[in-house]
């Protein structure tokens, strides 16, 4: 995974949100507990306001009637005075029958509307009341209380009373100030409702604005996660550097190229790594060039070094300006084996074709030799010493043929010859023809052939050939008394067939297994070096692979030669 080193920023945005849902609710409950509140308080004002007028129209009564100049028309005085104030829609007084005695607007008393009324306790009521204009009217109403025989008639010896006894005294108010404080909480409850609206819809915005946000960041936050997988899977390593060579990104390859401990990433000074003068990032920061496979011998240690591929990109900000530099390194150890390898096999394929033209040329002249050789040997006599060296001279010259034969085969493979076969038939054969071998040096040979393997599409004669050379290299290495191994297996889902010979010789040293496929290779003293490069050709050319594993698992000595055979081939 690439890492980036970055700070975090850290965002209230649900404690914002929290605080607004919060607000809301506290703004709600209080405009619902204000709302009439205003009204009501008026209402009690009028009420306490109606009494203390009725209490003082009674006052005045009880002290008028305490005069000797009362008279009747003074209390309708009284309430004409009283109901003079602008606050005051009307008050009059009624007798138990319901007849109006006084009233402080007798000509509009019609229009008003005001029905009679008897009451028959002497509770205060109180009401609002609707008149045929229109307007509302805070009404009270109780029991005129102001009746009494006055203290300087009864000193005169007269026993006169107020008339009004038993009468109701009712007040009507004006509920203009009532009016207004309703308009008031209206006013106020508009304005409250407009704050909540505002606010609800701020909240709605914001929490509108916090989801996008974190769905734009959890976006971002997967395409980093896909880009991060894509750079980790990468065999090559990635570093970003900013303008001052500080490290802000890098992949696990990267770190591993250069050797370098995760631990210690923030310390370590990439230009002390990397000679950055050399490789080119010193141009790349400074005037954005870009480094296009800077080939470097990277040291790892004391003996050890690594060829790496360096290339290195300018990164740019969004005004223009340099911002840094990616530098993408690559390990160049496989191709440069693979070059060495090219190299070799082309050196190989120079000499090859050099050794087949010598080859033909030899055969001739071979033929020759061996023909007279021949003659001659027949004039001797049988156990002279001229007769054995000319036994001899036949036999070098069939091994130089054998030789010369090995190298036309190399250098011009035939194309093989595909048929279908049964190998463990094919097999069976191959081990008659080193029967005798095997015996010479007492070799026991083991089989496991596995039973109704189908058959496989290739030619006889070459795969013989293939498992002649095993065959025999097994034998010439196991030495006396020793004992080969060989199986059949299908393996790959039945799609290949495994042929392994095993022998418990003393296997191949690290040092050879890596040229053992190389012509004119050989660790035997008589070989040709060419037995199990033609044998890898011939594999090759049945689209098969061979392996060897030395020692086999679980022995410490011997060797294992393995080939893979496909049932058909794609070709």
């Amino acid at each position: 995974m690439i890492h980036v080193l970055k700070k975090q920023l850290y965002v209230p945005a649900l404690s914002i949100l929290a605080i607004v849902i919060i607000l809301l609710v506290l703004m709600g409950i209080s405009t619902y507990r204000n709302l009439d509140r205003q009204a009501s308080v008026a209402i009690d004002f009028l009420h306490r306001q109606g009494v203390a007028i009725l209490d003082a129209v009674e006052a005045g009564a009880r002290a008028g009637m305490a005069m000797h100049m009362w008279q009747e028309d003074s209390i309708k005085s009284l309430i004409n005075e009283v109901g003079s104030n602008k606050d005051i829609a009307y008050i009059y007084m009624v007798d138990k029958r319901g007849r109006i005695s006084h009233h402080s607007n007798p000509e509009d008393y019609s229009i008003m509307g005001l029905p009679p009324e008897s009451f028959d306790n002497a509770q205060l009521h109180a009401k609002i009341r609707k008149l045929e204009n229109g307007e509302k009217i805070y009404e009270l109403s109780k029991q005129f209380t102001a009746s009494a025989v006055t203290g300087h008639h009864m000193m005169m010896g007269s026993t006169n009373r107020s008339d009004h006894v038993g009468e109701r005294i009712v007040l009507g108010l004006k509920m203009d100030y009532l009016q207004i404080a309703k308009e008031s909480d209206s006013h106020h409850a508009m304005m409250m409702a407009g704050i909540v609206i505002a606010l609800g819809s701020a909240a709605i915005f914001f929490t509108f604005i916090i989801q996008n946000y974190y769905l734009v960041e959890k976006t971002l936050r997967q395409t980093q996660d896909y880009t991060s997988q894509v750079i980790s899977s990468l065999s090559s390593g990635i570093v970003s550097i900013d303008n001052k060579l500080n490290i802000t990104a890098y992949n696990e390859r990267a770190l591993k190229l250069l050797e370098i401990d995760r631990k210690d990433i923030k310390d370590v000074r990439l230009e002390e790594v990397l000679d950055f003068t050399f490789i080119g990032v010193d141009q790349t920061l400074s005037n954005g060039i870009t480094v296009l496979d800077k080939e470097i011998n990277f040291v790892c240690g004391e003996s050890r070094s690594r060829p790496l591929s360096i290339s290195v990109t300018p990164l740019t900000k969004e005004t223009g300006s340099l911002g840094g530099a990616v530098i993408q390194i690559r390990d160049l150890s496989e191709i440069k084996k693979l070059e060495e390898l090219v190299r070799r096999s082309e050196k190989l394929a120079a000499v090859g074709e050099l050794a087949a033209g010598v080859a033909h040329e030899i055969r001739n002249p071979l033929s020759s030799i061996r023909g007279f050789t021949q003659y001659l040997g027949r004039g001797f006599d049988s156990e002279s010493s001229e007769k054995k060296c000319s036994d001899i001279v036949i036999k070098e010259i069939d091994r130089i043929n054998n030789v010369v034969s090995d190298l036309i085969c190399f250098s011009n493979p035939m194309e093989p010859d595909f048929q279908p076969a049964d190998i463990n038939l094919l097999i069976t054969h191959t081990l008659r023809l080193v029967e005798a071998d095997a015996k010479a040096q007492k070799i026991v040979i083991d089989t496991d052939f596995k039973p109704d393997l189908p058959e496989i599409s290739m030619d006889e004669g070459q795969i013989t050939q293939a498992l002649l050379n095993i065959l025999l290299n097994a034998i010439q290495a196991t030495g006396l008394d020793g004992r080969l191994t060989v199986t059949t297996n299908l393996i790959k889902n039945g799609t290949h067939i495994l042929v392994s010979v095993e022998d418990d010789g003393p296997g191949i040293s690290d040092d050879a297994k890596g040229r053992i496929f190389d012509p004119y290779f050989t660790t035997h003293e008589n070989g040709t070096g060419l037995g199990l490069p033609i044998v890898h050709k011939i594999i090759e050319s049945h689209e098969g692979s061979i392996h060897i594993i030395s020692p086999p698992h679980g022995k410490n000595t011997g060797c294992n030669i393995s080939i893979e055979i496909p049932i058909v081939q794609k070709g």
